[in-house]
């Protein structure tokens, strides 16, 4: 791995729930466990020779309105996860309802991934150990993941290997590292894409062995040449890497940045002209679920609207010690508190025709999750905990009929649906995520999903 200079990529995290302490100027979690080194980012095997700029990837291996009503059942028959299944294999054979990706804490680093099918079939675990979520492109015809390339010419005190994007059609094609920067020495991660899917955004922390070469980066999504700065790094972030949003045209950023003396803010940015702008209002803080914080792809904390008119974020108020929730102009612009600091928020995500926020209330107090509408109408609480479980870090199915989460109870994670209403709750898989939060994960689209 070399010497690591910053924590970069922390996947493996504890979440307190019921007792985490949040100051003025820090983050909603505590420090990270189980990944051998906080800094971590490649596998700790992964082989490849110098590659083209295009070559074949070498993967690490290893609406209504809601009621709070809900049936909850067991999970569907599975396949156990010792089934293992490559991703080009596990893209090629989604389904028309599409396919649940995710992960499960273990000592390794990076964590192992699993695709589940929506009804709790055809579980397996991936070969392709830290690839995924990836990134769909905007015709839903590719998948943005990450590949691993050894340095053909590795330095003292550097990685000897870093992260390329790959890209893997839907139809299952091999992945497809695009290397077209081979002789730079810094990792490229998949962050969003350009509104007509030739270019890719990709971000380089501060393990770079030249300094100006940490921030957002543009490059060409045919080979991975043409690297272009889009938003340098700051040095007075306390090495500590941005998280990045792209916008659905990917003309702007959504950047959470901490600064010396100054804690967490979200920021919104051109991509042309970048000047970052300060959304979140004085007095809050930006919010960290750190276990979800996996690679730099951002926060589940802020979100763009689909349309991309609009922002929503959770942000820590300092006076209230409790959280809310906002929504902005794409701009930055007319920010607006639209659920208060009880019961919070922590997370937050759009539905995919933009009438709803599905969020996590704040988590000192049994966390649950609720939707509202962006103008703060229909607040609605979608699980209640009286079994004394805990629920979080709702995602939306691509169809907007079902919300995909997590759910502690009695020391173990799992993963469950439940329709968009708050009903008919399922657990996915019999076999425990783990006994603290794990994240991400996401809802694959369809096979039978249209493009454009």
């Amino acid at each position: 791995m070399g010497k690591a200079r910053t924590r970069f990529g922390v996947l493996l995290a504890v979440l307190a729930v019921a007792s985490n302490a949040c100051g003025a100027s820090t983050a909603i979690t505590n420090s990270p466990s189980g990944a051998p080194g906080a800094s971590r980012i490649a596998p700790t095997s992964a082989s490849t020779s110098a590659m083209p700029s295009s070559t074949r990837a070498v993967l690490p291996s290893a609406s209504v309105e809601p009621t709070a009503s809900a049936t909850a059942s067991s999970p569907s028959p599975s396949a156990s996860p010792s089934a293992v299944i490559h991703l080009n294999e596990a893209i090629r054979t989604i389904g028309p309802n599409g396919r649940i990706v995710f992960y499960r804490r273990d000592d390794g680093w990076p964590a192992p991934a699993f695709v589940i099918d929506p009804d709790g079939s055809n579980e397996a675990a991936l070969t392709d150990r830290g690839s995924v979520p990836g990134l769909w492109s905007p015709d839903f015809r590719t998948l943005a993941v990450n590949a691993w390339v050894k340095d053909p010419s590795p330095t003292a005190d550097a990685e000897a290997e870093w992260i390329r994007p790959a890209l893997v059609a839907a139809t299952g094609s091999e992945p497809r590292v695009l290397n077209g920067s081979a002789d730079r020495k810094m990792h490229l991660l998949p962050i969003g894409w350009s509104a007509g899917g030739k270019r890719l955004f990709v971000y380089s922390g501060f393990d770079a062995v030249n300094e100006n070469d940490s921030g957002v980066f543009s490059l060409s999504a045919t080979d991975g040449g043409d690297l272009s700065l889009v938003l340098p790094a700051s040095r007075e972030s306390l090495d500590r890497p941005d998280f990045v949003e792209v916008s659905p045209d990917g003309e702007s950023l959504l950047v959470s940045r901490q600064l010396k003396g100054e804690g967490g803010n979200v920021f919104v940015t051109g991509v042309q002209h970048p000047d970052l702008r300060r959304v979140n209002p004085e007095g809050t803080v930006a919010i960290d679920l750190e276990f979800w914080d996996f690679l730099e792809r951002g926060r589940i904390s802020e979100a763009w609207s689909h349309d991309g008119s609009r922002i929503a974020f959770g942000a820590f108020v300092v006076d209230a010690d409790s959280p809310a929730l906002y929504v902005g102009q794409a701009d930055g612009t007319d920010v607006k508190q639209i659920v208060p600091t009880d019961p919070g928020t922590v997370s937050a995500q759009w539905s995919p025709d933009d009438k709803w926020i599905a969020f996590t209330t704040k988590l000192r107090a049994q966390p649950q999750i609720w939707i509202v509408h962006p103008d703060g109408s229909g607040l609605s609480q979608l699980t209640s905990g009286s079994d004394g479980s805990t629920s979080i870090a709702p995602m939306w199915s691509p169809d907007g009929k079902k919300l995909l989460f997590q759910r502690m109870l009695g020391g173990e994670v799992t993963l469950w649906t439940m329709n968009a209403d708050g009903t008919d709750h399922k657990q996915l898989s019999s076999v425990s995520l783990g006994s603290e939060y794990v994240g991400p994960y996401a809802w694959w689209p369809g096979s039978g999903r249209e493009v454009d």
